[in-house]
């Protein structure tokens, strides 16, 4: 069973009806169902600040919702204090900010490979980055993203 990372922009997607990558997010939702999933507490904390002041049930029930999963492993991001220090002061490769820092490195501990998000920084740092992943510069269909999954 493949294990994929959960990112903020793929949760926002799939939640917010006018989210411009909704569909795309649902479709994909679709496909890796039977999936096991890891995100970290940051990205839960980013998905209750964006929802939390005009939608404040909406946001507390997608954070049950990623609690109670039997399939949704959460990564508590405090195991990772040095390493924050070191993006602090400037010392990481990965671009973009604290939260998409320490999601990259949670996945290379955990052997991650695969995440679902809309933020293409993370395929510029050597992951499968879904839907419409890009690859040697190249989108990935889902037809395509299947096989991977397999």
């Amino acid at each position: 069973m493949k294990t994929i990372f959960v990112d903020t922009s793929f949760v926002i997607a799939l939640v917010s009806d006018n989210d411009k990558y909704h569909f795309f997010a649902n479709q994909l939702a679709e496909e890796i169902e039977n999936c096991t999933f890891f995100s970290t507490d940051l990205v839960l904390y980013q998905v209750y600040e964006i929802f939390s002041e005009k939608y404040q049930e909406k946001a507390e029930e997608i954070i049950s919702t990623f609690l109670e999963a039997n399939d949704v492993q959460i990564v508590n991001t405090a195991i990772y204090e040095r390493e924050v220090l070191g993006f602090k002061k400037g010392n990481f490769d990965m671009p973009g900010n604290l939260i998409d820092y320490v999601s990259g490195l949670v996945m290379s501990n955990e052997g991650i490979r695969i995440i679902a998000t809309f933020n293409q920084n993370f395929a510029e740092n050597g992951f499968y980055v879904i839907p419409g992943m890009y690859f040697d510069g190249d989108i990935i269909s889902v037809e395509e993203l299947t096989k991977i999954l397999k």
